[in-house]
């Protein structure tokens, strides 16, 4: 199991897994055949919070579902750049980035200026 180790002025083993990497955070001097034995005592839970992390990112296909307003959307594929019609969402190629840029857009039509 492959982990970034973070050093630092604490008293406790902490695991943090985001998008399925995993960061381990310990004491300074704590030696390195305890942080593995903390981790072997986990590593049911670590191995199944990584799968699930993983299985639910968005892979921006046709068929996947956005929230949009408290509502899910499916996406379609279409010639256009991302947009929204009121019952899905359409764009010929989309990326993480392009659904932010459009959340962010929607979001200064709801503040007040």
């Amino acid at each position: 199991m492959q982990f970034r180790l973070i050093r630092e002025n604490r008293k406790s083993i902490k695991i943090w897994i985001k998008d399925g990497d995993i960061l381990v955070k310990a004491p300074r001097f704590a030696p390195l055949f305890l942080i593995e034995r903390f981790l072997q005592k986990y590593k049911d839970w670590i191995e199944n919070e990584v799968a699930r992390q993983r299985q639910s990112q968005k892979r921006f296909e046709t068929g996947e579902s956005f929230l949009y307003l408290g509502n899910r959307y499916i996406l379609e594929y279409t010639k256009d750049e991302l947009r929204f019609d009121g019952k899905r969402f359409m764009a010929k190629k989309v990326t993480k980035e392009d659904f932010i840029t459009f959340y962010l857009n929607a979001a200064k039509e709801f503040l007040p200026k």
